[in-house]
């Protein structure tokens, strides 16, 4: 206890049962600018001339809904168009189909926030309050049927383990805490579900979550990601483009109470995440925390640091690349860490397992899905980098796949399965563009829509 009350002390908050929600912060109340518009028209909307004054934050909400127009963003500006879009060398995708009532289906919250970390996350919290109350409620009536435990027991393990968030890692934290603030929710409650790996993913023989691919041509660098987790992710998915007092940001979409662990950032860098089950686990550093700090990383070079810090509580997988053609993957356990690196002209895939021999003997999931998923993409990407197809639209290739189905690339819900994560979101990251492509729910049955970093 005398670990957990050092915590609570240096980040500020009470970390009991009653957590952050509703206590009132006024300092963040000062120099902040709320605006919130519900967009319903067609094409180029959304777009954002305002500038926060300095320190605020600027939240804008807005509905994805787009048309079956081809259009090209105006430059400069923040903003995102209907699918169907047109690239910026001059031709457009063969996944960008679109179906009028899908469209309103796929409608994604987008949300605007300038500021510090705290300042960030309260800015989340506000603007998809509704949808990360919803998500609390819904883990809090199914967590002991999908991780084997009740959801105050969750709570205390997930509280003994974010004393091990110090450092930089206090950035995320305090990111966190400011949504379940804006959210007016328990920050233990929002630890819950940011804990989900080290609570519902130690070894699982057969467990099947997400898949992710990098490619590399000239100009042209994607990195592309199938999010597999809970069904009920879907209808709380937003978009948050969030921009540091530095003037860094980053484009990710993610379920609203979870930190982003995917996403692009403004430079240049787009990462994939998947979950791995080493067999080396321990007490350590939540690793949504983890992947929200490496997610800021400015080179290459810092993303593997961060991906590497001492002290994880396990492993993850992280695929990436950078505008001007790197790609990279890095592997980790709770105790080691292995990288691989690619360059123009190449590509990767990684779904839930290890591929480095390095990390061979610490292989905990015996799942054949993961291996499958892998070698499907793997034949679905080399047969059409053959054929010189662009890489965003050999990604979407390989997110819709069904073959294997039910687990597959582009993975549905198995009743009765916790095992099986479904696809809940689906992202293709253009990076010598800046554009992200993404849908909720599985790309096989929605279409995607293009925001701009």
């Amino acid at each position: 206890m005398v670990e957990l009350l050092a915590f609570e002390e240096e980040v500020g908050l009470d970390l009991g049962t009653e957590g952050a929600g509703g206590v009132e912060r006024p300092e963040l109340a000062e120099d902040v600018e709320v605006s919130a518009q519900d967009v319903q028209g067609c094409g180029i909307h959304g777009g954002l001339d305002g500038h926060p004054v300095k320190g605020g934050v600027h939240l804008h909400s807005d509905c994805m809904a787009g048309d079956h127009g081809v259009r090209s963003l105006p430059a400069r500006k923040a903003g995102h168009q209907g699918v169907n879009p047109t690239r910026l060398v001059g031709s457009h995708h063969s996944f960008a189909v679109c179906d009028a009532a899908a469209m309103a289906i796929t409608a994604i919250p987008l949300i605007d926030a300038r500021g510090t970390p705290r300042q960030l996350g309260r800015a989340v919290g506000e603007g998809a309050r509704e949808q990360v109350q919803r998500a609390v409620g819904h883990f809090q009536e199914t967590f002991e049927w999908w991780a084997g435990m009740t959801f105050d027991e969750a709570r205390r393990r997930a509280l003994a383990l974010a004393p091990h968030a110090r450092g930089p890692l206090r950035g995320p934290m305090e990111e966190l805490a400011g949504t379940a603030e804006g959210a007016g929710v328990a920050v233990g409650d929002l630890l819950v579900l940011n804990c989900g790996e080290e609570l519902s993913c130690s070894v699982a023989p057969v467990a099947e979550r997400c898949t992710s691919l990098a490619m590399s041509r000239p100009g042209h660098t994607v990195v592309a990601h199938n999010e597999d987790w809970s069904e009920s992710d879907i209808e709380n998915l937003v978009l948050v483009r969030l921009t540091d007092t530095d003037g860094s940001s980053l484009l990710s979409a993610t379920a609203a109470g979870y930190l982003p662990v995917t996403g692009i950032n403004s430079h240049g860098i787009a990462t994939g995440a998947d979950t791995v089950y080493g067999t080396d686990e321990r007490s350590g550093i939540p690793n949504s925390l983890i992947s929200r700090w490496a997610l800021d990383a400015r080179t290459p070079q810092e993303q593997r640091r961060r991906s590497a810090v001492n002290g994880r509580s396990r492993g993850a997988n992280r695929l990436c690349g950078q505008v001007g053609g790197t790609i990279w993957n890095v592997e980790t356990s709770a105790t080691r860490v292995a990288v691989r690196e690619a360059g123009e002209g190449e590509w990767l895939a990684h779904t839930n397992h290890y591929l480095e021999p390095e990390l061979a003997d610490l292989e905990g999931s015996s799942s054949p899905g993961s291996r499958h998923r892998l070698q499907r993409a793997r034949q679905v990407i080399a047969e059409a980098w053959e054929q010189g197809h662009e890489p965003a639209d050999i990604a979407a290739r390989v997110l819709r796949d069904h073959d294997g189905a039910p687990r597959s690339v582009c993975a549905h819900p198995i009743d009765g399965d916790a095992s099986h994560g479904p696809t809940v979101a689906s992202m293709i990251w253009e990076l010598e563009e800046r554009l992200m492509h993404v849908c909720a729910g599985r790309p096989c049955e929605q279409p995607y829509s293009t925001v701009r970093l």
